[in-house]
C-alpha cells in the first residue's frame, strides 16, 4: 500500500464583529464628465433663439438687461452607472474661460443653478454642432430649450433651483468654481432615468460683464464635472483577519 501526501491550504477568514462595526464606511469620488456617456453641454442666447452653440468651446451665461445678450447654460450628466440612491454628496464643478468687464465696471457676479425636474420633457435635449440649420434635428436652441422662460431669464416650473453662488471680481480665467448644497444631492438621489440636467443663468446681475465657462469641446480646461461621494465597492471589513492553515490529507491507493 502506497501513501502519499497532499497539501491544501484552507483560508479561513474570522471576522471581529465589534471591530468593523465601529469601523467608517470606505467612500469614494466618482467625477462624471458632460464628455461621458450622454452626456453634453450648450448655451442658448435670447437674441439669437433659432441659433445652436453645442460647438462652442465656450459656455456663456448673462444677464445684462438686454434682451439680445441674455443668456443661459445647460449641461447634462449621465449617471446611468451610479446607484443615485446611494450618493452622499455632490459637486460641481467648473472652470472660467472669460470674466471681464465687457466694457463696464467688473463686479461680483451672481449666479443660480437649476435642475430640469425628473419628470419633465426634454431630457434628451441635443446638444448640436452650432448654426442655425437644425442638423442634427432638434438641436438645443433659445426657443426650444427644456424649462426655458423664452421671454426672459427666468425658467418655468419644470427647473428647481438648486443652489447659488457668485463670481467675485478677483476670480481670474482658469479658476476652478466648485458648487454644491444639499438640495443638489436630493434632486441626484431622485432621478430615476440616469440622465440629469443642471442648468445656470445669472440672478439679476443686470451687468454688462462676461461670464463663461469651458465647455467638453475646451481643449484647454476641464469639462464640466459633477463629482459625486458614493460608498466604495465592498471590500474585506476593518478587523478582519486571515488565519491560513495547512492541513494533511493521506490518500491510500
Amino acid at each position: 500500500m502506497n501513501t502519499t501526501r497532499q497539501w491544501s491550504v484552507v483560508v479561513i477568514a474570522i471576522a471581529f464583529a465589534a471591530a468593523a462595526a465601529s469601523a467608517p464606511a470606505d467612500i469614494i469620488n466618482v467625477p462624471i464628465t458632460t464628455a461621458d456617456g450622454n452626456g453634453a453641454d450648450a448655451y442658448v442666447q435670447f437674441g439669437n433663439p433659432t441659433t445652436n452653440n453645442g460647438s462652442s468651446t465656450t459656455l456663456l451665461v448673462k444677464d445684462s438687461g438686454a434682451a439680445s445678450t441674455t443668456r443661459k447654460i445647460y449641461t447634462r450628466f449621465d449617471l446611468s452607472s451610479v446607484n443615485v440612491s446611494a450618493i452622499l454628496n455632490a459637486q460641481l464643478s467648473l472652470v472660467v474661460t472669460s470674466h471681464d468687464a465687457g466694457g463696464s465696471t467688473l463686479q461680483t457676479i451672481p449666479v443660480e443653478l437649476w435642475g430640469l425636474i425628473d419628470s419633465a420633457s426634454g431630457q434628451n435635449w441635443v446638444e448640436g454642432n452650432g448654426g442655425t440649420d437644425n442638423s442634427p434635428a432638434g438641436e438645443i436652441t433659445w426657443n426650444n430649450a427644456p424649462a426655458n422662460n423664452t421671454g426672459g431669464n427666468g425658467l418655468t416650473a419644470n427647473a428647481v433651483q438648486l443652489a447659488s453662488f457668485n463670481i467675485g471680481t478677483g476670480v481670474a480665467v482658469g479658476a476652478t468654481v466648485n458648487v454644491s448644497s444639499a438640495a443638489l444631492v436630493n434632486f441626484l438621489r431622485a432621478d430615476t432615468d440616469g440622465l440629469v440636467t443642471l442648468i445656470l443663468r445669472r440672478n439679476a446681475g443686470n451687468s454688462a460683464n462676461n461670464l463663461g465657462f469651458a465647455s467638453k469641446e475646451n481643449t484647454t480646461f476641464a469639462a464640466p464635472t459633477l463629482t459625486l461621494t458614493i460608498p466604495a465597492p465592498a471590500a474585506l471589513p476593518a478587523g478582519l483577519s486571515l488565519l491560513t492553515l495547512l492541513t494533511t490529507r493521506r490518500k491510500r491507493n
